[in-house]
């Protein structure tokens, strides 16, 4: 009698190092998205208030 081999025989638990590499990594990613988008954005929202006022300065007269 023999008995069948688990699925669970190969597995290998994630070790510490490689899930703070990959928070660190993740972190990096998010940063560099915000410091792209975040002045754009900005500028963008300047826009658009500078043409809302624009646009009521010419409504009033």
């Amino acid at each position: 009698m023999t008995e069948e081999r688990s699925n669970y025989a190969n597995v290998a638990f994630v070790k510490f190092s490689a899930l703070v590499r990959d928070l660190v990594s993740s972190v990096n990613g998010l940063l560099v998205f915000i410091f792209t988008v975040a002045p754009w954005a900005i500028v963008g929202l300047i826009g658009l208030v500078v043409y809302k006022k624009v646009k009521n300065h010419k409504g009033k007269k």
